[in-house]
């Protein structure tokens, strides 16, 4: 059985390319964006007659829809039920996204000419923003640094975490570590494949990731970011 053909896939371009950007903007447009594509992918699947069973047609589909099903049964145990069983049942909403990037986004027509770019112009923004935070103490928001101090005494200022653009959010190292991860990816492996100078600049973009999810003071993310070198 095969989809039909979406008829706007330029609308589907741009939400994988603007992916990371919602994260930035908050938990309103993402959850947003979510919430329409698990409405609208509900409706292609009423509308096209697809049966449940053809979206779990392999083992890791099945295994992370089993987890999903299993965080909703164990709520009904928690002392917050409302709370726990809608944080769990929301975890859908990444389930279907992943089917719909799996039904509908052709990679291999946009990832390198649209994706990556436009993904990595993003990282970049956000790790030169949470740098400025680092040695200013303000990001250029105007959002601060957790317990920054100015020490003339030593070449770096004391600072806890960075927020970045993410305002009281201290999450600005996890955003960079699992958003950019996939990039650490993709240009590790071309690496061998770039001119001189592209060589260069990418060298020194993993650089700027790797040092700003350092500074960011988030010891898990820096592992995570670490292993995906």
């Amino acid at each position: 059985m095969q989809f039909k053909k979406i008829n706007n896939e330029r609308v589907t371009l741009i939400i994988v390319s603007l992916f990371p950007l919602l994260f930035v903007l908050g938990s309103a447009p993402l959850n947003i964006i979510l919430v329409s594509i698990f409405l609208w992918f509900i409706w292609k699947t009423y509308n096209n007659k697809i049966p449940l069973i053809y979206y779990v047609n392999n083992r890791w589909k099945i295994f992370l829809l089993i987890y999903i099903v299993y965080l909703i049964f164990i709520s009904f145990f928690s002392i917050n039920l409302y709370d726990a069983f809608r944080s769990s049942f929301s975890q859908l909403r990444f389930f279907i996204l992943v089917l719909f990037l799996i039904y509908f986004f052709k990679p291999q027509k946009h990832l390198k000419s649209v994706v990556i770019p436009i993904w990595s112009l993003i990282i970049l923004l956000v790790c030169l923003d949470t740098n400025l935070q680092f040695v200013t103490g303000l990001d250029i928001f105007g959002f601060s640094a957790e317990a920054y101090k100015k020490d003339y005494r030593s070449l770096f200022p004391f600072v806890g975490r960075l927020s970045g653009p993410f305002d009281d959010e201290l999450i600005v190292g996890s955003f960079i570590a699992k958003i950019g991860s996939p990039l650490v990816f993709y240009y590790v492996h071309n690496l061998k494949n770039f001119t001189l100078n592209k060589k260069i600049i990418c060298i020194m973009f993993l650089t700027v990731i790797f040092e700003s999810v350092i500074i960011s003071g988030e010891r898990t993310s820096t592992i995570i970011i670490a292993m995906a070198f």
